[in-house]
């Protein structure tokens, strides 16, 4: 080595850009890419959790399944949460694997509406039916979200199938989080 001191140099320089690109990701991570930074965040993280992933707690993060989440809504879940979704995901597993059956997603949209508009309306009385005490005050933000996405399976009789879809979800802010509400049936 003709110049140690300048391959030291090099060698810091490389280090920093190293750790300011960690930065930078996790800054990233933990804003833009997270599960609950946007709405349609929060609904690819709950679809993928529900049919790609099958990961209970994903979906748990995601969705107003979340305990701070169901809090702040008075949601009372708990009890629905114990006895039929946590179970469903063992269930779902076995029959994805079961029945060949893959799902992509293709891609994630949301649109935001106000507090005041018909969809929101449309939201809080269908969640009203299954949650006639919900606490919808908190709310900050509202959007409906779809993901679109690819099935791959076989079918005894035809062979390999295919089929394109979307799934759609309520989608709510909270404490700047956004959460998506499976358990109601987008209009």
């Amino acid at each position: 080595m003709k110049n140690p001191k300048k391959v030291r140099n090099i060698l810091i320089a490389v280090a920093a850009v190293f750790a300011l690109a960690a930065i930078v990701l996790g800054v990233l991570g933990r804003t833009l890419w997270a599960t609950n930074a946007s709405p349609k965040n929060a609904a690819g993280e709950t679809f993928r959790a529900m049919y790609i992933d099958c990961d209970y707690e994903m979906f748990r993060k995601a969705t107003c399944y979340d305990s701070e989440c169901e809090e702040r809504l008075n949601l009372e879940l708990t009890g629905l949460i114990q006895n039929q979704v946590k179970p469903a995901f063992t269930e779902l597993a076995g029959m994805l694997a079961e029945e060949d059956m893959t799902y992509v997603i293709r891609g994630t949209r949301a649109t935001e509406y106000a507090l005041d508009s018909a969809e929101f309306a449309d939201f809080e009385q269908a969640l009203r039916v299954d949650s006639p005490n919900a606490r919808i005050g908190d709310i900050q933000a509202f959007a409906i979200a779809e993901v679109a996405f690819r099935c791959r399976f076989t079918d005894e009789q035809t062979g390999k199938q295919t089929v394109d879809d979307t799934e759609r979800y309520y989608c709510v802010r909270l404490d700047g989080r956004w959460y998506t509400c499976p358990h109601v049936e987008v209009r």
